[in-house]
């Protein structure tokens, strides 16, 4: 694993996640967050509890509207998956909606899943599928949408909205130039 995935595990792991949406909104909403405001390096995770599912991403929103990120996913406590890829933001209401078509993913399955796949067809089968279905979805060109709850200088409390219904709530840390 490279310094940067070490670096954005050791850093966004530890970050706490609202588990209730409704606590977050109840924490107050901050209606004038500004482009400026969302500018620079932030560290984001966000679960998605249904679908077993954590994201770890490390997210850079440059002045010029373009973003840069990298991320892990982590499927069912046994599934491990890098990413990069760059892209386009914007705000408004905020909402932190990002567009990218150039993800790319890689394998980076723990030791004891690479074993289980070489024996369990089948798992490697929904492995396979599930990988391909995470490459194409991803490059769909489809905007991720946030929807920032509470935001201070540092830190956002966020939802991801998924197909305009599903809630999943998320912290973002802006990346301190120490870290």
């Amino acid at each position: 694993m490279s310094k940067n995935i070490l670096w954005l595990l050791a850093v966004v792991a530890t970050l706490p996640v609202y588990a209730d949406t409704n606590a977050a909104e109840s924490a107050g909403k901050n209606p004038n967050v500004s482009k400026q405001d969302i500018i620079g390096e932030w560290q984001c995770k966000i679960i998605y509890d249904d679908l077993q599912i954590q994201a770890l991403d490390s997210l850079d929103f440059q002045a010029d509207g373009s973003t840069v990120g990298t991320g892990l996913l982590f499927v069912h406590n046994n599934f491990a998956y890098e990413s990069k890829h760059t892209g386009r933001w914007q705000l408004k209401d905020n909402v932190l909606s990002e567009t990218s078509t150039d993800y790319s993913f890689g394998r980076i399955h723990p030791s004891q899943t690479e074993k289980r796949l070489d024996e369990e067809p089948k798992l490697k089968e929904f492995e396979s599928l599930f990988f391909e279905n995470l490459k194409e979805n991803s490059n769909s060109g489809e905007s991720v949408n946030l929807h920032i709850l509470r935001y201070d200088k540092n830190q956002m409390i966020i939802d991801h909205v998924w197909d305009n219904q599903k809630r999943y709530p998320g912290l973002c840390r802006r990346k301190i130039q120490d870290e």
